[in-house]
């Protein structure tokens, strides 16, 4: 969801990324895997995340961070496995995060490397572009891929990701301390907060496939309930729902797929209708602004090369996506959210000093 910003601060974040540059609440943040000049494979690969606007086509990023790729920080995605990657604001708006490995760039076939070489691992930044490694896990996703994870706060994580009912599922992890808390069903993909509550969608069965939800943030073994059923061929991925509860919207990435639109009547969640993405295949990555009269979607799509961020502003079901960026050769768009919010005592000492700019400049008239 969307940070809401109070009014007397809304400059604040301006005049920083004027004198600092940084990540600008109001905009996206995209993770981008690939350098530019690597060819894409099952190595490991290097990560960055953008920064676009929400509105304006054929866009460059306005900010962007490029990840430690090399050295004992490293953070990495194999170039080439698309559940990986998924992007998501901390519950408190400050932090992106999200799963990764904790291998330095090249190394071979890395989402299949045990743990006891190659730790799964988080990595987050703040909104001044500040990169932190919070959690390195040799024990979770061995010989698999982590593609999820979750904060509220930059102290309490959550990762989702596949493997054995052993080393898969979804861990808890805090100061140094981890637990499989979940392993009920596989092919676990992107993991979410919502409302509170330890949310995940899954690509697995014939009638799991869909969204889950746990009741609040467990580190300990807990059992979710599955809030809808995408359907026996569905593929989803990223997914959100509404303040109220009673509207959600579920990437599925399948050819014939898009962004499902779900309402809950009666108690009862149904399928409204499913929005295109402008081309022939589905979407993963998923962000909705819930703040106008319409949802605002913003969505990576599917392709395997030159995929791109759109943006739908659900009027209906005849809603049509706009292309706001395409990614570059031998890169890949993987998952997008809303731009951090920078820490509260940030903005007051942004705010004086972009008073103080003003008043130099008043008197400069």
């Amino acid at each position: 969801m969307k940070p809401i910003l109070p009014a007397a601060l809304v400059a604040a974040p301006l005049f920083a990324a004027h004198v600092f540059g940084q990540f600008i609440p109001g905009n996206l943040a995209v993770l981008r895997v690939g350098d530019g000049s690597t060819l894409l494979t099952s190595a490991a690969s290097a990560v960055s995340i953008d920064q676009f606007s929400m509105s304006g086509t054929g866009q460059s990023p306005t900010y962007s961070v490029a990840l430690p790729s090399t050295g004992s920080s490293a953070i990495t995605l194999s170039g080439t496995a698309s559940s990986e990657g998924a992007l998501a604001l901390s519950a408190n708006g400050m932090y992106l995060t999200f799963g990764g490995f904790n291998a330095v760039s090249g190394t071979a076939n890395v989402a299949g490397s045990s743990s006891a070489t190659v730790n799964r691992a988080v990595g987050m930044l703040d909104a001044a572009g500040i990169y932190s490694l919070p959690v390195k896990s040799g024990t979770a996703f061995s010989g698999s891929d982590v593609r999820g994870a979750v904060t509220t706060d930059g102290t309490q994580f959550w990762m989702s990701g596949n493997g054995n009912s052993t080393t898969g599922g979804i861990w808890a992890e805090s100061n140094g301390t981890e637990a499989q808390i979940y392993s009920g069903i596989s092919n676990l993909r992107v993991l979410n907060i919502i409302d509170g509550n330890l949310a995940f969608s899954t690509g697995a069965g014939t009638t799991t496939r869909g969204a889950h939800v746990f009741s609040g943030l467990p580190t300990t073994t807990a059992t979710p309930s599955q809030l809808f059923n995408a359907g026996s061929t569905a593929s989803p991925y990223d997914f959100a729902l509404n303040p109220a509860g009673n509207v959600a919207y579920l990437a599925d990435d399948r050819s014939s797929g898009g962004i499902q639109r779900w309402e809950m009547v009666g108690g009862t969640w149904s399928l409204n209708y499913t929005l295109g993405t402008g081309g022939t295949l589905g979407a993963r990555g998923l962000a909705v602004d819930w703040t106008g009269a319409d949802p605002v979607l913003f969505a990576i799509t599917a392709e395997s090369s030159a995929n791109r961020l759109i943006r739908i502003e659900d009027t209906g079901a005849g809603s049509s996506a706009t292309t706001l960026a395409t990614a570059s050769v031998n890169t890949l768009f993987r998952g997008v959210d809303f731009s951090p919010i920078p820490e509260p005592q940030t903005y007051a000492l942004f705010a004086l000093g972009g008073a103080g700019l003003l008043f130099r400049l008043r008197r400069r008239a």
